[in-house]
């Protein structure tokens, strides 16, 4: 009789996620400022919407470094609005890259730095997943074993009890001190230090990362909740930090 009760709620809401926007061909992924990281969305010279200061064209000018990508690592949670009832709370990770503040320098034509470090950031998002399912793991064992099948049912971004707010702005700045760190090496590497490693050393790093980590990758979903910035549940909430 549990295993039939978990399996229904399971399924419930997965249904309250298919009414709330439909197939996931209607979920956009980008919106007039922001482009959140897919797969198949790669960048172009027309995202750069941004004028760099005047100080920032020496760099361009004595080092090379003439592209300044503008990025951010967004997060939501949302809880049921009937919280006695449903303590499942839905996590949304979304890896942005902002227009406005975005640019290129000079006459150059190559963003490849841009894209790497916004895969760079996707490979962050990642792990702030990872990371939030294996305090979800550990909950699951531990804190909540009464709905231990559901929330195993739900393993990427589910968490129960009322700390997922909490345990989810953790693990994002976690991350965020990764990607933080990972891209500046990569500029650093690239323009500054005298002994470097080549694009394709780093090219083949990154893709080899995002490999390890697919089964964590955004999903369309996640870029959707950011742009319609209110639950994309229904009978859910925003919980604020």
């Amino acid at each position: 009789m549990k295993g039939l009760i978990s399996t229904a709620l399971v399924f419930s809401f997965l249904c309250q996620i298919n009414l709330a926007f439909g197939q996931e061909e209607q979920m956009v992924t980008e919106s007039e400022t922001h482009i959140y990281w897919q797969p198949n969305r790669k960048l172009t010279l027309n995202d750069f919407k941004g004028i760099p200061a005047s100080s920032e064209l020496k760099y361009c000018e004595e080092k090379g470094a003439c592209v300044v990508p503008c990025h951010g690592l967004f997060v939501k949670v949302d809880i049921s609005k009937n919280y006695r009832k449903n303590k499942l709370e839905k996590v949304y990770y979304a890896p942005a890259f902002e227009k406005s503040c975005s640019y290129v320098m000079g006459d150059t034509k190559e963003i490849r730095d841009a894209q790497i470090q916004f895969d760079m950031l996707e490979l962050s998002s990642r792990i702030a997943r990872k990371l939030l399912r294996d305090y979800h793991d550990y909950m699951a064992i531990t804190s909540d074993s009464n709905n231990f099948q559901i929330i195993k049912q739900n393993p990427d971004t589910i968490l129960i009890t009322g700390v997922g707010t909490s345990l989810a702005w953790h693990a994002r700045d976690s991350a965020w001190t990764y990607y933080k760190e990972i891209s500046t090496s990569y500029i650093r590497n690239m323009y500054f230090n005298e002994k470097k490693e080549t694009y394709e050393e780093w090219r083949k790093l990154v893709d080899d990362l995002l490999e390890k980590y697919k089964m964590y990758a955004t999903r369309p979903e996640e870029c959707y909740r950011m742009i319609r910035k209110q639950p994309i549940i229904k009978k859910y909430k925003e919980a604020y930090k």
